[in-house]
């Protein structure tokens, strides 16, 4: 049995085209194949309302996206009770804003191709914005997080009023930050730290006007790492890691952003 359809709509999302086949009632699965188009938000409520959501929380629970959307699903749909669907596809991101709740900031002008199934998701090719930044990246399942890690390359400029580290790090700290370095950042999209923010540098490029030991010069290295997560009544909980010279755990409201120090 064979069905097809030039047009539809589901929540919002447009379809281009639907074909679904039951080739065979012995193995009681229905294929079904799609290409759409739409609002990336709409999109990611329908991904919220399906069986990918268990596995790609980290990102539909931590996560707005608005912009445009081209997907191409895949679907392999039990037609006896107690029969796992299968999901996978591809979906074209064109120019989207992505706000990270956990992070408190929103990538622009995000393009790229993500390939996901019923177990993870993979890119090679995102690239977009944060502020003034340029970043780059994509997305490979680890261990810890088999459905997959974001992880972005990004150069920031400490002492940019609007920039990357005034998001995320309290007014007085950036005062005494000069120069530009290299940043890594990655976001679990699943397992034990689903939704938490990891940031790690080794400071060269950057001049750091604190006393002893805490200082640096711009031509030395320092690793650093920081851990951004979104807690339940809304604040993030930020902790720095600087290794022995110093470690700091702040409690920021994401609002009204106030910051105060739990332990240094």
């Amino acid at each position: 049995m064979r069905i097809g359809a030039d047009h539809a709509t589901v929540g919002g999302v447009t379809l281009d085209r639907l074909h679904a086949v039951i080739s065979d009632f012995t193995q009681a699965q229905m294929l079904v194949s799609l290409a759409g188009h739409g609002s990336a938000a709409q999109f990611f409520g329908l991904l919220r309302d399906s069986p990918l959501h268990r596995r790609l929380k980290g990102l539909l629970n931590h996560a707005t996206v608005d912009g445009p959307v081209a997907a191409n699903l895949s679907l392999g749909v039990p037609l006896r009770r107690g029969g796992r669907l299968q999901v996978s596809g591809t979906m074209q991101l064109g120019g989207d804003r992505i706000h990270g709740q956990s992070l408190g900031s929103s990538f622009t002008a995000v393009t790229g191709t993500i390939k996901f199934d019923d177990r993870n998701l993979v890119s090679s090719d995102l690239r977009g914005m944060i502020g003034r930044t340029a970043i780059s990246g994509g997305i490979s399942p680890t261990a810890s997080s088999p459905a997959g890690v974001l992880r972005l390359r990004l150069r920031v400029k400490a002492d940019e009023r609007r920039g990357v580290a005034a998001d995320v790090l309290p007014s007085w700290l950036c005062a005494r930050l000069r120069g530009t370095s290299a940043w890594y950042v990655t976001l679990p999209l699943s397992g034990e730290n689903a939704g938490v923010v990891s940031l790690r540098s080794n400071l060269y490029g950057t001049a750091v006007a604190l006393p002893p030991p805490f200082g640096k010069s711009a031509d030395s290295h320092r690793q650093v790492r920081v851990r951004i997560r979104l807690l339940d009544n809304g604040q993030q909980q930020i902790t720095v890691d600087g290794g022995a010279r110093f470690a700091s755990a702040l409690l920021l409201a994401v609002a009204a952003r106030s910051a105060t120090s739990g332990r240094g």
